[in-house]
């Protein structure tokens, strides 16, 4: 098991990060001041890095939902290299319908 770990750097048009492990409630203070610091920076866009990323939990979900609606826009939160077990818990909270999801963080800087 992969320790959780964010690495947050920016890029072009705003901030790329990398997760990494169980992103679980376990987490969530960790979650919560990650994304409020994003927020705080106000990018125009936030490209989440899923490629190490175990598991999401609901409370992640939540999270996800809260950093999508304080970055007020569409496509401002980007989800790339998501694998097979987060896409599906994605898919199961229609979360594909609110954020785009991209094959690569090269796809998703663009």
């Amino acid at each position: 098991m992969t320790p959780f770990s964010f690495e947050t750097k920016p890029i072009d048009r705003g901030v790329s990060v990398r997760i990494a492990g169980r992103a679980t409630a376990d987490q969530s203070q960790t979650i919560d001041s990650t994304f409020d610091g994003i927020i705080a920076g106000s990018p125009d866009i936030v490209v989440l890095d899923c490629a190490g990323l175990e598991f999401i939990g609901s409370f992640f979900i939540g999270a996800l939902v809260r950093l999508g609606t304080e970055l007020q826009g569409p496509g401002r939160l980007r989800i790339a290299a998501a694998p097979d077990g987060v896409l599906e818990a994605l898919r199961q909270s229609r979360l594909d319908d609110r954020f785009p999801l991209y094959a690569t963080v090269e796809e998703a800087c663009r």
